[in-house]
């Protein structure tokens, strides 16, 4: 009876994810949650060309993946010679810039990911095809670094952590209430004491890097799961540096940096000792990288410790079901216990550090009330916020990349679950696992879940893997035999793709606003310093008595709107003789007019000076104005 079920969801997956696809599409175009409304239409192409797919027979499957074993690899030169060119034109390149985005950055990024796209599917080796990633994302995200000299990075970057690693500098202890970020603080403290480099760029450098290397786990995911083909891991590894979301995350180094590599290995332990049984050896020595790993985790950052809890509690129920619905479909070559046991051990250390128990139980119970609330008394805290409201062209510009990332997704998973293999069944899963908890947060808490993050969690582990599916696919069935000219279709559509995907993910706001071709339509939280508003703050707390700054995207003075992006400053409160100071970063960015703790909550827009002829300029550096109000 239970195969005969699983047969009819192989069969007929795709069709209901249809439905399930256009239900969602729906539901946010009647909600108006239009910052969404991109993505889950990619839901719905992407699973009814998997319809008309199924129809056709596209994804029919032999009992073998049908890659030709023959590969043309290029000379193994040229891939040095390519990344050296990269590294060398974003270097000179942004010589010439600061504070815009050249043009050329778009053709350079673009081009080189197409570029290695083609190497993947040339059949070169891992070996020339891994340092060519990295190098194009680490000179890709350090680009930010040369574009805004005084630093670019999260806003808890640039307000909490430094300040926190300089204070563990000079006294050796960590601030009151930066507890649950004790272990990567005290990392970069380490880092910036061993190398000699400044707080800032000691933090700045080793999340760069370590982002980075996340690039060389991914690429290693032929090892931990069978299935997958030393080709496939590669293609994923390029989506996953190329994805907006990433971009952004490299772009502004923030603590989450830290800790995606950490998890993916904590996922490969578990994934190791789920097919135990299938190795030659015994995963010893991964084992106890895997436990090396958990302190990491625990007490590194709250957030991180509970995204990993989330895979492994997704793969031990995985493991569970797999060994008593399904003994038949791979049982055989798993074992469910080891991988329980670790999956356990990794539970009760979460929930045993104090630090971690209210806040994931607090989140949780959050979650549950905000559903239950949401459904009997209509309120919650989810929904559309400003990101909604913003014009179309923005909207196009942001979610274009994952358009494309959702569509190509859905129809890799597609392949992937015609066959009966326990690796791309968990990575359904997982996908499945997740996109719940996302649909769920967005309409009813997205406070307590953070869905932007788990968005991040698919694209570190999930989508990646179903586009590197069907490039894989796709790089073997489009060879055009002519006679004395062959055609390899296949690699065209792959460069095509990979081209237009990355070119898109660089555009995007979400891979950085300030920088975007739409940075002037979206008013939002400056992410990045300069020398004037440095300066500025240094000259305000040397001079200022009775000061009022208008420098930060957050302000005790009213911001009042005047239009949909735009707003002012109210001074009518200010008292006679109070100093002043304001950044025209206020009418870059933006300034924060109404809080909000929900996905698009907080309110931001574009804000001029408030000096006024009558009013008294005591200094001014060509951003940043001080005057006295009269």
């Amino acid at each position: 009876m239970i195969n005969h079920v699983i047969h009819w969801l192989r069969k007929y997956a795709t069709v209901l994810l249809l439905v399930v696809g256009l239900s969602l599409l729906y539901i946010f175009i009647s909600l108006e949650f239009w910052s969404v409304v991109g993505p889950v239409l990619g839901l719905a192409i992407g699973s009814f060309l998997g319809v008309v797919g199924l129809l056709l027979k596209w994804f029919y499957l032999p009992s073998e993946i049908p890659i030709k074993p023959e590969n043309d690899p290029l000379d193994g030169r040229i891939p040095i010679i390519l990344a050296c060119l990269y590294a060398t034109a974003i270097i000179i390149l942004f010589r010439f810039y600061t504070y815009q985005r050249p043009t050329l950055l778009y053709v350079l990024f673009g081009g080189y990911s197409g570029l290695i796209a083609y190497q993947i599917a040339r059949g070169m080796s891992v070996h020339s095809i891994v340092p060519q990633i990295a190098s194009l994302s680490f000179f890709t995200y350090w680009s930010s670094q040369f574009l805004f000299p005084a630093g670019m990075a999260g806003p808890d970057t640039l307000r909490a952590y430094i300040p926190s690693v300089a204070h563990i500098l000079s006294t050796g202890n960590i601030l009151t209430g930066q507890t649950i970020y004790a272990g990567h603080l005290a990392h970069t403290a380490i880092f910036a004491h061993i190398t000699g480099l400044s707080p800032q760029l000691g933090y700045f450098l080793l999340a760069t890097l370590l982002l980075v290397c996340t690039v060389l786990v991914i690429s290693l995911f032929d090892r931990f799961f069978p299935s997958i083909p030393q080709r496939m891991a590669l293609y994923a590894t390029l989506i996953f540096v190329t994805s907006s979301w990433m971009l952004g995350r490299g772009m502004h180094p923030n603590k989450l940096n830290f800790f995606y590599v950490l998890i993916m290995l904590l996922g490969s332990t578990g994934v190791l000792l789920y097919q135990s049984l299938n190795l030659s050896n015994p995963p010893i020595r991964r084992v106890i990288i895997g436990i090396l790993i958990i302190p990491a985790l625990v007490f590194g950052h709250q957030f991180s410790a509970g995204a990993a809890m989330i895979l492994l509690i997704v793969l031990g129920a995985f493991t569970f079901v797999s060994s008593q619905i399904t003994p038949r479909e791979y049982a055989s070559m798993t074992s469910a216990r080891d991988a329980l046991l670790f999956v356990i051990v990794y539970l009760l250390s979460v929930m045993g550090n104090p630090i971690h128990q209210g806040p994931l139980v607090g989140r949780f119970t959050g979650l549950l009330l905000s559903v239950v609330q949401s459904s009997e008394t209509g309120t919650a805290t989810g929904g559309p916020g400003r990101y909604s409201e913003l014009a179309i062209n923005v909207l196009i510009a942001s979610t274009a990349a994952q358009t494309i990332l959702f569509t190509l997704s859905i129809l890799g998973a597609v392949w992937l679950f015609q066959r009966s293999e326990w690796e791309y069944d968990f990575v359904i899963t997982w996908i499945g696992a997740i996109s719940l908890l996302l649909v769920v947060s967005l309409l009813t808490n997205s406070v307590d879940t953070a869905p932007q993050r788990f968005y991040g969690l698919l694209v570190l582990f999930g989508f990646n893997i179903c586009v590197g599916a069907l490039f894989y696919v796709i790089d073997s069935r489009g060879v055009f035999n002519g006679g004395t000219i062959t055609i390899n279709g296949g690699r065209i559509a792959i460069v095509i793709l990979v081209t237009a995907f990355a070119t898109a993910s660089l555009v995007s706001p979400i891979a950085d606003k300030a920088t975007s071709p739409v940075s002037e339509d979206l008013p939002h939280s400056r992410q990045f310093d300069t020398q004037q508003r440095e300066q500025g703050d240094r000259w305000a707390q040397t001079y200022g008595v009775s000061l009022i700054q208008l420098t930060q995207p957050s302000t005790s003075i009213p911001i009042e709107r005047t239009g949909p992006h735009t707003g002012k400053a109210n001074l009518t409160d200010v008292n006679q003789g109070d100093l002043i100071v304001y950044s025209q970063l206020a009418n870059r960015t933006g300034m924060i007019s109404a809080d909000g703790l929900s996905l698009g909550g907080r309110q931001f827009v574009f804000v001029g000076t408030p000096y006024q002829p009558m009013h008294d300029r005591v200094y001014s550096n060509g951003e940043t104005t001080a005057f006295v109000s009269k």
